[in-house]
């Protein structure tokens, strides 16, 4: 339905149809509010399978008590002139631009200790 409205809006102004757009965004309201019942309805009938199906993302606590002293959980965000990286200490830090060399990244990490 998404793909159908994009479509349907990117043609040229003479070939489109008002009508058709508004009853494609309303068929996809509808469609999204009957999904937002059944996920209610799994949550509470169904609490182990809505979990699994849609599981929620994993606190730092979580993670932490999965990762062995010698591992450690890094992930990236990268922006046009800079990036931040997370390690497992949940603490993100700024990386200047070609900052990073094969091995400094763990070294760079470990400059945080990790929060109690």
């Amino acid at each position: 339905m998404d793909k159908a409205i994009v479509a349907a809006v990117s043609k040229d102004r003479a070939k489109r149809d008002p009508a058709a757009e508004q009853r494609s965004r309303e068929r996809l309201a509808v469609i999204a509010a009957e999904r937002a019942s059944l996920q209610k309805t799994f949550a509470t009938e169904f609490p182990n399978y809505a979990a699994l199906s849609n599981p929620l993302p994993m606190t730092a606590k979580e993670i932490q008590a999965l990762l062995s002293g010698d591992e450690a959980m890094v992930l990236f965000a990268v922006a046009e002139k800079e990036s931040y990286v997370l390690c497992d200490h949940a603490r993100w830090f700024r990386l200047e631009a070609g900052s990073v060399r094969r091995g400094s990244l763990v070294a760079e990490g470990r400059r945080f200790p990790p929060r109690p």
